[in-house]
């Protein structure tokens, strides 16, 4: 029985899980847009999931007369029902929409592989290089970067220490190995 105006238990509870199905739904596309695409377009996934939670929410303010609370269980259904939908047409949009390798990504894997081949050999600042430029690689092709001002600059300065501490001892070696022989 529905007390007038108040839903009872069993609509919170599908509500939760519609509500828990898109959030899980909207991290997926943030971390399939940034592997598929690039890492900046992991936004798009938010930017789309805000404008249709503002489109439903006008759509409820703007027609009372439409969404009453005698109609709620019916909406609810029918939205529970339409959103598994969406969800497949939307996910097979997204793999039909063609995306073209940007040369500055050709950039980007060279940039990397030059500073890999930079820090070969041993010592602590090799490793320490090595290890920045692995975590930056990794990084930047498996997670969105939402904070992405962080990660940036510590790999400027990760591999800018490291790399001048590598570069300055192979520079020390070549000198003892002149003045050897």
């Amino acid at each position: 029985m529905i007390a007038e105006g108040r839903p009872p238990r069993e609509a919170y509870v599908g509500l939760f899980f519609v509500a828990l199905a898109t959030l899980m739904y909207e991290i997926l596309l943030t971390r399939i847009f940034s592997v598929t695409m690039l890492y900046h377009f992991a936004f798009v996934a938010l930017s789309v999931a805000m404008f249709g939670m503002t489109v439903g929410a006008l759509l409820v303010y703007l027609l009372p007369a439409v969404f009453t609370p005698a109609r709620y269980p019916a909406w609810l259904a029918a939205a529970a029902i339409a959103f598994p939908v969406a969800m497949i047409l939307s996910f097979l949009t997204e793999l039909s929409v063609p995306f073209r390798i940007h040369p500055s990504i050709v950039a980007l894997y060279a940039m990397w592989l030059v500073h890999l081949l930079l820090f070969r050999g041993d010592g602590l600042a090799n490793w320490i290089g090595l290890l920045v430029v692995v975590q930056n690689v990794f990084t930047s092709l498996f997670n969105s970067h939402l904070f992405d001002f962080h990660e940036g600059w510590m790999y400027v300065i990760g591999v800018g220490v490291a790399g001048g501490m590598v570069i300055r001892a192979r520079h020390a070696e070549a000198k003892v190995g002149e003045a050897g022989s």
